[in-house]
């Protein structure tokens, strides 16, 4: 009879905590990483939980433990994970005293890993996290293989892989590396492998590119003559001209693009580099004042040449060349069917924006007829392109390997260039003189570059390239430094000049960028 009473009153609590959990345990309750919990039982038991999980349901106060924290000694505990506080462990169920949590170190030499941070009594979470698993208190240690904390995982910042996500040897063999805890120098080696969740066949995609550019450039204009030392015609020799010039040194500058996905594997950029400026300044002295200039035939024409421009104990140029390229592009990429390459083609718009100065001044001694003032003359020549026209261009991407890429590009842009010159010619013994000429013509753009990917994580992507541009039909300073001057100069000009513009030079730009592209 005593064994009837038992087993009658099982079923009526287990009808009561049936009825009163049914709202909650009816259906499929997802447990940790999105796997379901087990269905119902027959006769409306509750489900069961997996280590670290409270069954849906009342529950008595009789069997709450007394060392948890008193905000958590209701007489309902939600489904779902138990709240924790820093200092406690959750095993099996049940509520393990802080003192009994031990130290990172037990922990990881107990757990086996994620999977056994649930099978191991200390593993199942020290603090907020977990010990074992990548946790301990609220920051972690441990030897698994994620984000999470201190030495948890390979990599510069946690995880594996440089940046986070596996490396090269996988996570089991980095050996929880980082900054504050390294292992061998072979494991953190590893470490440095790159980010590879994204697979050998992802199209390639960037929402953000920024690097820095540094390009050197040919000198691209025709050479000139501009200063003598002595009178030509009394055995005097060329020591200055435009060819002295130096505008092969690599300068830095920009490049920045945008990219916005339009559709499937298709897309808009948008950029722009630029920034890049070419300076340099040569000049000749005399003790004596026998410089002569271009404008008299070096000292020939008139005989002693000038009174502003010749007989100088100083003649220089300063050259300065600057450039800015923007463009909008639509691309449209494709994967080869064994991922191991793929390509795009590119239609949209270029501008390209090339401006120069060339400054040649002349210093004497006091002017001969006066006594009073030093003898100068300053000219400067001004030009400017602006081309603007369609472009067209295509990409082939090798995948080395998953985060390893090298690829090329190619771009051609047919454009109409707007150019013009302007000169101003300043001296001692003449009024300033002003000129200008525009024109336009065709012109030409060709760019090509090679260029390596290195992904470091989800995001971020180390890149480095080579970039080669030439475009034709162009007005440089040098070309349009006009030596045809008036008849006279000591006094106002006489005469018509013969004003020009020269714009069928070809410039070839060149170097090296550096810099990173982002992925949101």
């Amino acid at each position: 009879m005593p064994n009837q009473t038992w087993i009658s009153g099982k079923w009526v609590l287990a009808l009561v905590a049936g009825l009163f959990g049914a709202g909650h345990a009816v259906a499929q309750v997802p447990g940790y990483y999105g796997a379901p919990m087990a269905p119902p039982m027959p006769g409306g038991y509750p489900a069961m939980a997996p280590p670290g999980m409270m069954p849906p349901g009342a529950v008595s106060q009789a069997m709450v433990p007394q060392n948890i924290p008193v905000a958590y000694r209701n007489s309902y505990m939600p489904a779902g994970p138990v709240p924790v506080e820093d200092g406690m462990v959750i095993s099996g169920g049940e509520y393990v005293p802080a003192s009994e949590c031990g130290t990172c170190s037990d922990c990881d030499a107990e757990s086996g890993g994620l999977l056994g941070a649930w099978r191991r009594r200390h593993a199942g979470g020290c603090g907020l996290g977990g010990c074992g698993s990548g946790a301990c208190g609220l920051r972690g240690c441990g030897n698994g293989c994620g984000t999470g904390g201190f030495g948890s995982g390979c990599g510069l910042f946690g995880g594996c892989g440089m940046l986070g996500g596996c490396g090269l040897a996988g996570c089991n063999e980095c050996g929880g590396c980082g900054l504050l805890n390294c292992g061998s120098l072979g494991s953190c080696l590893k470490c440095l492998g790159p980010y590879t969740a994204a697979g050998l066949c992802a199209v390639r995609h960037y929402d953000f590119s920024a690097e820095v550019l540094w390009m050197g450039r040919n000198r691209g204009f025709s050479s000139q003559d501009v200063t003598s030392l002595g009178r030509l015609d009394q055995g005097g020799s060329i020591v200055m001209s435009t060819d002295d010039l130096s505008v092969g040194d690599l300068e830095a500058g920009m490049r920045l693009a945008y990219s916005h996905i339009v559709g499937p594997a298709s897309e808009v950029e948008v950029i722009y580099f630029g920034l890049n400026e070419w300076d340099d300044t040569v000049s000749v002295s005399s003790s004596d004042p026998n410089l002569f200039s271009a404008w008299s035939d070096f000292g020939v024409n008139p005989p002693g040449g000038y009174d502003d421009t010749d007989r100088s104990l100083r003649q220089s140029l300063n050259y300065q060349s600057e450039i800015h390229s923007g463009e909008v592009n639509y691309r449209a990429r494709s994967v080869h069917p064994c991922c191991r390459f793929q390509g795009s083609w590119l239609a949209g718009m270029r501008l390209f924006n090339l401006d120069e100065t060339l400054h040649y001044t002349t210093e004497g001694e006091f002017d001969d007829g006066t006594g009073q003032f030093l003898r100068y003359s300053d000219t400067r020549v001004r030009t400017r392109n602006m081309l603007v026209g369609p472009q067209a261009g295509f990409d082939l991407w090798w995948n080395i390997f998953p985060g390893i890429h090298a690829g090329m590009e190619y771009k051609f842009a047919l454009c109409g260039n707007s150019n013009s010159q302007d000169t101003r010619f300043e001296g001692n013994s003449v009024p300033t003189v002003f000129e200008d000429v525009g024109g336009g013509r065709t012109a030409y753009l060709n760019e090509f570059s090679i260029t390596g990917l290195y992904r470091i994580s989800y995001n971020w992507t180390l890149k480095a390239s080579y970039i080669a541009l030439a475009v034709d039909n162009v007005a440089l300073a040098p070309s349009n430094l006009n030596f045809s001057g008036p008849s006279g100069f000591g006094g106002p000009p006489v005469g018509n000049r013969d004003v020009f513009l020269s714009n069928s030079d070809r410039v070839t730009f060149s170097g090296i960028s550096l810099g990173t592209e982002y992925i949101w």
